[in-house]
């Protein structure tokens, strides 16, 4: 008899073990459930990051003077016009940026466009220099593009072997 007794008391502690076990797991899924959903920790947007800042406007001309000699020469094409670019470069990274005018395009209509020889008949023509971080430095590039070409162009900086991420601002 004794042996029906502890197998009767070991059924009753394994029954209660399991009701344990089954309440224990009902009790987490409600707790689940019900419980409030947990706020994301609140991130700062990211700012893209960029190396150089571009910022440019144009202006646009049917003739420029050549070397100050007081003679005025149109564009060597027919239907073309001077697009003349200003930009203002400023280098945020500790790296080199080099500035010669030859290295900006212009991509008009789906056609790139380099820069005229004109270019260094500007008062004001692009430098060619290395712009270290924090540097800034200001100048213009002069074009031959259709005439009608307006707002609908897109500045390219090409330089071999290098990659820039340039921010454009059109002012």
């Amino acid at each position: 008899m004794k042996s029906e007794s502890k197998t009767g008391r070991n059924i009753i502690a394994m029954g209660l073990v399991f009701l344990f076990l089954v309440v224990g797991a009902l009790g987490y899924v409600a707790y689940e459930v019900t419980r409030p959903p947990t706020k994301p920790t609140p991130t700062m947007p990211t700012k893209q990051q960029y190396d150089v800042t571009i910022r440019y406007t144009e202006r646009y001309a049917d003739a420029l003077e050549w070397n100050s000699s007081g003679a005025y020469l149109p564009p060597k094409h027919e239907g073309y016009t001077y697009l003349i670019v200003t930009l203002s470069i400023q280098n945020k990274i500790d790296r080199k940026f080099d500035t010669y005018y030859s290295w900006f395009n212009v991509v008009a209509n789906g056609i790139e466009y380099s820069p005229s020889v004109m270019t260094t008949c500007l008062d004001d023509s692009l430098e060619a220099v290395e712009l270290h971080k924090g540097g800034t430095i200001s100048g213009s590039i002069v074009f031959e593009v259709p005439k009608g070409t307006g707002l609908s162009y897109a500045l390219i900086y090409e330089h071999a072997g290098e990659d820039w991420n340039i921010e454009w601002i059109r002012y």
